[in-house]
């Protein structure tokens, strides 16, 4: 009595099935035994995941991060801000003298990206001097001036600049020793907001010792007069020297024609 023949079993059904499971080599439909990379070792009880077309399931592939450093999210999920230079830059004197009972002007430049407009405001400060109090005296903003009722400049201040000129300076009337101190100057222009204020030390000082000259005036004088004194003497000893040589060598030749 012929024993029922087993039923054909395809090459992917085949490596699914543990070895042994038969209780042989697996087979495939011609009773040919199938080849060493189509069986599954006994060691391993679950065989690996195959794809569609027999090939081994690696798992999904996850994208790299794409963009600039500065726009990846760091720890925690939150974009990285870039720091970078500030687009707004305050330039004022470092120290001005003003005669007592004059009028001074504090001078106040910024430099911006951006074009100024309504948006775009200047703010003076004042430190007396001795203090650490700063007391906020004259605002400017859409071409309206708030001086402020902070006694000492009151009705003194008035608006000296041009905002399309980049300028935010502002003229002080009859200035007096009471005004001594450091003056500051912020400027805004949004977006650019973040910005270094200007600092001005004033002295008021008496019209008979007030500076003729700044000091780098008086200096660069000074220098340019002993650079020129320098040269004469310099070139007063090169034609001296050369002249008497000349003559110490004419003197020699007279002196060989004769012998």
């Amino acid at each position: 009595m012929e024993a029922p023949s087993r039923p054909a079993v395809s090459p992917l059904a085949a490596r699914r099935l543990p070895s042994g499971a038969e209780g042989g080599p697996r087979q495939g439909k011609a009773g040919a035994e199938l080849p060493a990379a189509a069986r599954v070792p006994p060691s391993r009880p679950f065989p690996p995941p195959l794809c569609a077309d027999g090939r081994l399931f690696l798992g999904a592939r996850r994208n790299p991060q794409r963009g600039p450093p500065g726009a990846r999210p760091a720890a925690g999920g939150l974009p990285r801000v870039a720091t970078g230079v500030p687009a707004l830059e305050v330039y004022t004197p470092k120290e001005i003298f003003v005669a007592n009972g004059t009028q001074g002007k504090l001078t106040c430049k910024f430099k911006s990206a951006n074009t100024t407009g309504t948006s775009t405001s200047v703010s003076w400060s004042f430190q007396p001097e001795g203090t650490d109090t700063t007391v906020s005296f004259f605002h400017y903003s859409q071409g309206q001036v708030y001086p402020g009722n902070y006694p000492p400049f009151k009705d003194r201040t008035s608006w000296a600049g041009d905002l399309d000129k980049k300028d935010a300076s502002i003229n002080i009337e009859n200035m007096q020793f009471i005004h001594n101190g450091t003056y500051i100057c912020d400027v805004k222009n949004p977006p650019d907001i973040v910005a270094q204020p200007g600092h001005i030390r004033l002295y008021v000082v008496e019209k008979e010792v007030l500076p003729v000259f700044p000091v780098w005036v008086v200096v660069g004088i000074v220098a340019a007069v002993v650079l020129g004194l320098t040269l004469l003497v310099s070139t007063t000893l090169a034609v001296l020297y050369r002249r008497r040589n000349s003559k110490r060598d004419y003197m020699g030749a007279q002196s060989y024609m004769r012998s």
